[in-house]
Formats: C-alpha cells, structure tokens, sequence
C-alpha cells in the first residue's frame, strides 16, 4: 500500500513536507458510509480505522496540499491498523498491497509451476467427470472411458475421432496399432509423447469403432471443449474427418481440409487456435502409401514451422 518516496511529496507547487518519507500510493482514504450489503460492521469499523489513520500520516492526493503531521492517539495500534489494512484486500482491487520485504513477487518459473499444477488438477476434474458419465448409451457399453492424457500445458494437442478396442481396454488414448504410428511421428517431429495433449472426441468406444453418432457428440464434446480451454494449445492437430469436422464445425472431407491451417474457436472474448487437419494413422495403417506418408509429415513440418520449432532431419532423432 505504501512506497518508500523522497521527503516531499510531487504536486503542481511541487511542495516540500519535511520529516516525511512516505506517501499514499493509490488515492486518498475517506469515511466510510456506504459500502456493499456484504460488507459486516468489523469491515465498516476497519475502513474508518484505517481512514483515521491515513489523514494522520500521509499527503492528501485528492486536495494535493500535504498534511500536517500530528500525535498519534495513544488508543491506535499502529500495527493492528496495518494488518486490517492487508486483511481488506480481499475487498479491495484499486491497487492497495502492502509493499516491503513481506511483499516477494513469484518469480515466473514459480508461476509457471503453480499454473501448470492448477490445470493437471482442473483436467483431472474432468477426466472424473468422464468415469462417471452415463449421458449416453456408449457409458454402459464401454469397459473404460478414455478422457485422454499428456502435458496439461502442450503446445500441440492430437484429437482422435474416438478410442478402438486396445484404447477400450486400458483406458488411454491412441495406445494399440495407430497409437504406435502416433509416437513415431511425434518422435520424429523431435517430441515426446509427455510433450504432448492426446485425446478424442468420444471419451468412450463406440461398438465396433463405428463412425461417431451426432448424439453421442453432443454428450461427450463439451468434455473437449473443456480440456482445450484449460490447456489452450498453440495448434491442435485434428486426425481424421469426423475430428477435423467436429472441430471446424464442416462437412468437407479431410482431403479438401489437410495441408492448411484453419481456425478453432474456443469461446467468446479467447483467441482462436490454430487447427491442422491430417490423416488419421488408422487410415495411413490401412492405405499405408508413400504419398499419404508423405502428405501427414509435410503437415506435422507446417506445425513445426509454425510453431518455431526445427525441422529434425530424416533419420536422425
């Protein structure tokens, strides 16, 4: 709330206060008369504490002629004036914060760390949410939900169209045949799989790896929409038509969408993220060719590209 300043005070005659080396940083305390329905009387009794104290010590801003100091009643606890002061800043956003060697800003690795512990713990929530959905019928036909799992602050997210028998039967994204193609083209992208977000958008198998009902969609993918909020990657990476579709809210096929960045729209007032529709490596498994190998790795090169990241050459890691 406080700065260590000169001893004066700046204003339009630029006045010296002597003996005085603080000022109030934000704007002049007043009494309190109104204050929200909220607010107890201990809030009300603080506020005016603090006002007694304030017109005391410190230069008026509003007025910008300097207080004249004067004796400190002998009932005033200075120090309980000033704990009240830190206890309204729950109440308070116009700038009051108490500065000296209490007030220690996180360094950014320590912000990182705690946003990053924030967003494992929200994608949990959801992922317990996904256990227990039954909203439609896949809930009781499934042996595991598969919410999906990675890095909760990765600047690529893979979203599949739904999880197959193996996905079914460990609960985890993309661990059978394709899953096994997947890793390698995050390898040789230059990442690792804990680099990176995998998920679907079904959360749960549909019977014989059938093509997504509308129905279901709408039950499993404000799930998704949730994960992408929190983790809100640089890119996703849509695997297939029906993911590519869903996400860009489209009908044309992944062969009109792959090869060009589109747009995802998380919300309103949030930034699109950048979309990059490719094959799915279900589909290069089962029309494996050297042209559709192709046309995935110059996709997964655009993603690189624009994401600052190098080009790791063939055949080396």
């Amino acid at each position: 709330m406080f700065e260590r300043t000169p001893e004066y005070f700046p204003g339009k005659s630029d006045k010296r206060v002597r003996n005085c080396g603080l000022r109030l940083v934000s704007f002049a305390l007043r009494p309190v008369r109104f204050l929200p329905s909220f607010f107890t009387e201990n809030h009300r009794t603080v506020c005016n504490n603090t006002y007694r104290f304030s017109r005391r010590l410190f230069y008026c801003v509003t007025s910008e002629m300097p207080l004249q100091l004067a004796a400190m009643e002998k009932d005033v606890d200075i120090n309980k004036v000033i704990r009240q002061h830190a206890e309204m800043e729950d109440f308070f956003t116009g700038g009051f914060a108490v500065k000296g060697k209490n007030s220690v800003p996180q360094q950014p690795e320590q912000q990182d760390n705690a946003a990053a512990a924030e967003a494992a713990g929200e994608l949990e929530k959801i992922a317990d949410e996904v256990h227990r959905c039954r909203k439609c019928d896949l809930g009781s036909l499934r042996t595991n939900a598969v919410p999906g799992e990675g890095n909760a602050n990765a600047r690529i997210l893979f979203v599949g169209e739904a999880p197959g028998a193996d996905e079914d039967a460990q609960g985890r994204p993309f661990v059978g045949r394709a899953g096994k193609l997947l890793d390698k083209v995050i390898a040789a992208m230059g990442l690792k799989r804990s680099d990176v977000f995998i998920a679907n958008i079904l959360k749960c198998r549909p019977p014989e790896n059938r093509d997504p009902r509308a129905d279901e969609i709408i039950s499993c993918f404000p799930s998704l929409q949730r994960q992408i909020e929190i983790i809100n990657p640089q890119i996703i990476v849509a695997l297939g038509a029906p993911a590519a579709r869903t996400l860009l809210n489209t009908n044309k096929s992944i062969g009109q969408l792959r090869g060009q960045f589109h747009e995802y729209y998380a919300g309103l007032g949030r930034a699109p993220i950048k979309l990059m529709p490719t094959y799915h490596t279900a589909y290069l498994l089962r029309n494996y060719s050297e042209e559709n190998r192709k046309r995935v790795w110059e996709d997964m090169k655009k993603v690189l590209a624009e994401l600052g990241l190098p080009v790791p050459e063939p055949g080396k890691k």
